[in-house]
């Protein structure tokens, strides 16, 4: 038998697949690159016109597979930023050149393209005069830290896309760039001393009284659109999802509905947005969101009812019929979703710089300042820091606190809380004797005076559910209440106080 001999297979292989081929083609075969050889990295005039632009459509489509395969999408569009803004700049200023016809006695006069066979001292010669020179479409400076990551898309555009790994010009060891990296350090302090770039544009969170207002105005949910709307923003306040590319890869089966000793919940898995993270950076992170049976605006039952209403399979947003209750198949693009928090604050008329962002500011503004500890807010907003934090897990009851805070605004807490009700729930709240959760029932002539009122019973062992509209509340068998309730009494309001929230039922 003859031995298995790599170099005939990998020769027969190219031979059927080319003789496989519909369309002629005639890519000449090189030798890889060897990479420990500066030489073999470098390539010639006319291998560097392909990776300059000037390719066949067939080259484009190939090379673009090849370099797309392992680069993060805001890496490209970080890239694109800066290859567009320096041809713009190169396009304006060569313009000026040939229309004034100014004769410089500067070694070169033209901004040339970012390519191949761009040279060392050309590319320092032009970029300091970039740093320097550079405006927005508006007129404005450029902040330092902006400028500085535009050098970084043209570093990594000419490294990567052109295929020129001798440059790099913030390599201090680099002598042909020193003008350009004092150039661009000078420039950076003269824009700090003038005040620019101080103050980072970041995006603010929702208050209180933003989100009241957002469901009075937007989340009205008479129609597919506030649905929408409403969905959008708390998967990003409860679930942390930010991008909008985060948001159009969401699919149906990410949430799951379960039960447990708390309550009802909704989990949401959440997938890697970067597959081309190594193994230890690709966390799949759970969040359980649990359910409010006293909040009509409960998150759960949102959630469940939008899913009701789009298919069971496939995309999480889906577009909505307008002025209906129905949703399409066809789901959301994404530069749609990426509009959804401009125009949710434009019809709400909120203020400030309010992005897809804000959610997750919101979330962990409020988990902050209702006390919960920085683990806790960690773990819900996001991953944490360290692999020691990830072994520590929030309680079943600071879960279900935590989920109580990220509710929309409960509108029966809100408007039970008139100043005679805190006033009767301060009076029985300072009692000793009376734990954290206490039942008044008022009976008689209904009126709403605590002299007048008759407590059934008052113990913090006393646990209130909801179940298909019906109010629960049990205790345990040994308890027994303060006042017996007797047979002409007729009970005509039920409240219940808890801390500072005062809830009022009329039976």
């Amino acid at each position: 038998m003859d031995e298995f001999d790599p170099k005939v297979v990998e020769e027969d292989a190219r031979a059927i697949a080319a003789s496989l081929s519909l369309t002629s083609t005639s890519f000449k075969q090189e030798k890889e690159p060897d990479l420990d050889n500066k030489g073999d990295c470098l390539l010639t005039k006319e291998e560097g016109k392909v990776w300059s632009g000037k390719h066949t459509m067939e080259e484009k489509r190939l090379l673009a597979l090849q370099q797309d395969s392992g680069i993060p999408y805001n890496t490209k569009k970080a890239t694109a930023w800066g290859v567009r803004v320096w041809d713009e700049w190169a396009k304006t200023r060569n313009s000026y050149i040939m229309e004034q016809g100014v004769q410089r006695n500067e070694l070169f006069l033209y901004v040339p393209e970012l390519c191949y066979e761009i040279t060392h001292d050309e590319l320092n010669f032009w970029l300091c005069r970039f740093v320097l020179e550079v405006r927005r479409q508006d007129g404005s400076e450029y902040p330092p830290n902006s400028l500085r990551l535009l050098c970084c898309s043209i570093l990594r555009h000419l490294r990567e896309n052109c295929r020129r790994s001798d440059i790099d010009f913030f390599n201090k060891l680099k002598l042909d760039f020193a003008e350009f990296r004092n150039t661009l350090d000078d420039r950076m302090k003269q824009l700090q001393r003038l005040g620019i770039g101080l103050v980072r544009k970041q995006a603010q969170p929702y208050t209180e009284d933003d989100e009241e207002k957002l469901w009075q105005v937007v989340f009205h949910l008479r129609d597919a659109k506030s649905y929408s709307y409403a969905v959008y923003f708390y998967v990003c306040k409860v679930f942390s999802l930010c991008a909008a590319k985060d948001h159009h890869k969401l699919t149906v089966d990410q949430f799951k509905f379960g039960c447990d000793m708390i309550s009802e919940y909704v989990e949401f898995t959440g997938r890697p947005s970067n597959p081309q993270d190594s193994l230890d950076k690709l966390k799949i992170v759970q969040t359980r969101q649990y359910a409010d049976s006293l909040n009509p605006r409960c998150i759960v039952s949102l959630l469940r009812r939008y899913l009701n209403m789009i298919p069971p399979q496939g995309p999480f947003y889906r577009r909505p019929v307008p002025g209906t209750m129905q949703f399409s198949e066809q789901a959301i693009g994404v530069h749609t979703l990426e509009r959804f928090s401009k125009e949710i604050c434009e019809a709400a008329g909120i203020s400030g710089h309010h992005t897809g962002h804000s959610g997750r500011v919101s979330s962990a503004t409020t988990l902050y300042n209702r006390g919960f500890d920085e683990q806790s807010i960690k773990e819900r907003t996001g991953p944490t820091g360290s692999l020691a934090k990830g072994y520590r897990r929030a309680s079943l009851a600071q879960m279900k606190a935590m989920s109580d805070c990220l509710q929309p605004p409960n509108p029966l807490k809100m408007s039970a809380c008139s100043p005679s009700s805190s006033s009767s729930s301060d009076d029985h709240s300072s009692s000793p004797d009376e734990g954290p959760s206490n039942i008044i029932i008022i009976s008689e002539d209904g009126t709403d005076h605590p002299q007048e009122a008759t407590t059934i019973f008052s113990r913090p062992e006393v646990t209130i559910t909801e179940q298909d509209g019906v109010l629960k509340i049990e205790m345990p068998s040994r308890t027994s209440p303060l006042m017996p309730l007797t047979s002409h009494q007729t009970i005509t309001k039920l409240k219940i106080v808890k801390g500072d929230i005062v809830l009022e039922l009329n039976l």
